[in-house]
């Protein structure tokens, strides 16, 4: 499973939980587990307050222009292709955008 900023070190299940469709049934069981020890739940929150100002309007953006720059990189003249290709929102950017 991708999820943002996991390149730059953000460990999703060192602050909450990740899971598939066929885990729901024990997530209860899992956030019961994590409730009742709370040495966990610190460590968790302190994890989740040094990642908070990438999710703030400024770190999103930063960390757009960061994955933007990347795949401008990988393939120098073809950013659009490549970015087009990338991710969902480049799909809807081919299908709105590009696809004109």
């Amino acid at each position: 499973m991708w999820l943002p900023f996991q390149d730059l070190g953000v460990d999703w299940n060192a602050m909450g939980f990740t899971v598939f469709d066929d885990e729901l049934p024990g997530l209860p069981a899992r956030l019961r587990a994590a409730l009742d020890d709370p040495t966990s739940l610190q460590a968790r929150f302190a994890r989740t307050t040094q990642a908070a100002e990438l999710f703030t309007p400024a770190g999103l953006t930063e960390y757009v222009l960061y994955v933007m720059t990347f795949y401008a990189s990988t393939a120098p003249g073809r950013f659009e292709e490549v970015l087009s290709n990338a991710c969902v929102s480049g799909l809807l950017g081919r299908e709105a955008v590009i696809g004109k």
